[in-house]
């Protein structure tokens, strides 16, 4: 399957509590006012949200919000970076499957 983006695109943030914890709330109002003003696809743990400073199960718990919160309204892309190509290839692997549409993956940067 191929899909086409078209349009605007932006890489999210992850908004987080004083404590470092991802807080769902605050993401899924900024996921619906991203909807509000147009975007045309959401790309959630890019380097901008967080990515690399966010667990494994905080990276999964990013995505599954974001998805659920889109309704399909808008195109999903999760965001996929590392320096191990084995690793990223797992990550990719694993991200397809919590329901986004397409996978961003940044070259891994070492071996």
């Amino acid at each position: 399957m191929t899909l086409t983006l078209r349009g605007c695109g932006t890489a999210i943030i992850t908004p987080l509590t004083p404590g470092r914890e991802v807080d769902e709330e605050a993401l899924r109002r900024h996921v619906a006012w991203q909807l509000d003003q147009g975007v045309d696809f959401l790309v959630p743990c890019g380097s901008t949200g967080e990515a690399q400073t966010l667990t494994p199960l905080e990276q999964r718990k990013v995505v599954e919000v974001v998805v659920d919160e889109v309704k399909g309204r808008a195109p999903v892309v999760g965001g996929v970076s590392g320096n191990y190509t084995a690793r990223t290839v797992d990550e990719t692997r694993e991200m397809a499957g919590w329901g986004v549409d397409a996978v961003m993956v940044v070259t891994p940067y070492y071996n």
